[in-house]
């Protein structure tokens, strides 16, 4: 326990140092996982709600689940108490490998996607062999309507302007003024 502010003490939440935090993720927001460690909710499944790096620990949803006292506010005007999941670490949790419904060990792997022609992050079970893939992160913008202000997809997709090397992008006189500060930083400079 460490003192902070007037009179109130307040236990600081342990952090990894830097060189003990994990690398390279095997678990992602979104994955199915299963608990296979600890000493509260040993075989129990659920979606990962969270990854919090800092402390090498995910949030698995209705999973550990801890008591929580709350102070009147709006949202719970009379206070009191409320369960909340609580951070499990990183060894206590496994990757349900979706072909068997087991829970697995993982290794990363890049494979080059053909569409993209980018590397890509894939996940390799060690029981199946079979690629389990990295689920899509959620976009907040995906669940808004569209709205009278918002650009429709086909306008979007239409070419207005091609670029042509023999003219000139910018108007003379805008470019005439770039050379003249350059000319005047270039004297400042020889100075």
């Amino acid at each position: 326990m460490k003192f902070r502010g007037s009179n109130m003490m307040r236990r600081i939440q342990p952090n990894i140092h830097p060189k003990n935090q994990i690398k390279q993720w095997t678990l992602f927001k979104g994955d199915l996982v299963q608990i296979v460690g600890g000493n509260k909710d040993v075989g129990k499944q659920g979606r990962v709600l969270e990854v919090i790096t800092e402390l090498n620990s995910v949030v698995v949803e209705d999973c550990k689940l801890g008591i929580k006292h709350i102070k009147p506010n709006p949202l719970y005007p009379k206070g009191g108490r409320i369960q909340k999941e609580m951070p499990i670490h990183h060894s206590h949790v496994e990757l349900v490998d979706p072909t068997i419904g087991m829970p697995t060990k993982t290794e990363l792997h890049w494979t080059m996607n053909p569409l993209t022609h980018r590397k890509e992050m894939q996940r390799l079970s060690l029981a199946t062999q079979t690629l389990i893939p990295v689920p899509e992160p959620e976009s907040k913008f995906k669940k808004l309507a569209e709205g009278a202000n918002d650009t429709k997809a086909n306008l979007v997709s239409q070419v207005t302007w091609k670029p042509d090397i023999t003219k000139c992008p910018f108007p003379s006189p805008f470019m005439n003024e770039l050379e003249r500060m350059r000319r005047k930083n270039r004297e400042a400079q020889a100075l």
